[in-house]
């Protein structure tokens, strides 16, 4: 990389269950190595728009054809109030369950297809930007209840599905906050670090399903416990990894939304190999 300014995402799979820190601490030996000159960069007060996109635009390489989308920032005095109105507006669209998995909008800007859908776009690169193309990874955001109500750890929230899924690697089930589309705060949820269930890290019942809870207190009823905060708003993500052709019709969202209104809504991938798309 070029840039000044990185964010590097990393993602580890855990074959076993607990809530012991070891996750964090792993996390926590992981160094960057600069192979040129650092460079000091004063970081600009987050709440001053014009120097926070003047910075991006002065220290990072960017794409060519965002770079335009900058510049007439700067031109007309975006501020932070419109930044404001552009994040409830990805909120609002995202939480709507319009676009809610990666069938479209996961391509770069050089990709030809990539004005095709701009408001899928816009959504993508809020909630993560250049994803991977479903037959490789599928990604399913579970915004709401098959009754239309959006995820609030007010109340308890179930769901029950098979163990075993058609994924040539694992698959793993992630919650998040609506408001910040991040994990969720230890301290705001018992101290746990508990953010991610996968298939390595949970066992079949008897009858081969695995049951997870998401709620405020721990229902100590012997399904998963993923603790969410009282009174507010969050949404889960389910990733296939290497999905095979035998789970279409057999995703979360197939299971949770079919047969109700949102299914017309909420439409599934139905394309998890290279060859079919």
């Amino acid at each position: 990389m070029n840039d000044d300014l990185i964010f590097l995402f990393l993602r580890t799979q855990t074959f076993d269950y607990r809530d012991d820190g070891v996750a964090n601490d792993i996390r926590q030996q992981y160094t960057i190595k600069a192979h040129g000159e650092p460079r000091d960069i004063s970081l600009p007060e987050r709440t001053d728009a014009q120097s926070v996109i003047a910075l991006a635009t002065e220290w990072s390489d960017g794409w060519e054809r965002t770079n335009p989308g900058l510049e007439y920032m700067i031109d007309n005095g975006y501020t932070l109030d419109q930044y404001k109105q552009t994040a409830n507006y990805v909120y609002e669209l995202g939480m709507s369950g319009i676009y809610t998995n990666n069938r479209v909008g996961f391509t770069n800007p050089e990709h030809p297809t990539y004005d095709e859908d701009m408001l899928a776009e816009s959504f993508v690169t809020h909630m993560g930007h250049l994803g991977f193309p479903a037959y490789h990874a599928y990604y399913e955001m579970i915004p709401m209840t098959p009754e239309g109500e959006l995820l609030n750890g007010s109340e308890a929230f179930t769901l029950t599905f098979p163990h075993e899924q058609a994924v040539g690697e694992f698959w793993s089930l992630t919650r998040y906050a609506s408001d910040t589309r991040l994990p969720l705060n230890p301290e705001d949820i018992h101290g746990s670090n508990r953010q991610v269930f996968a298939g390595g890290n949970t066992s079949p019942d008897a009858d081969g399903n695995v049951t997870i809870t998401f709620s405020s207190e721990d229902p100590q009823d012997g399904t998963y416990w993923m603790p969410v905060i009282d009174g507010e708003n969050y949404y889960l993500v389910m990733r296939y990894y290497a999905p095979q052709p035998e789970l279409e019709g057999k995703t979360m969202q197939s299971n949770l939304y079919g047969g109700t209104p949102l299914e017309n809504i909420i439409v599934p991938s139905s394309r998890f190999s290279k060859e079919r798309r």
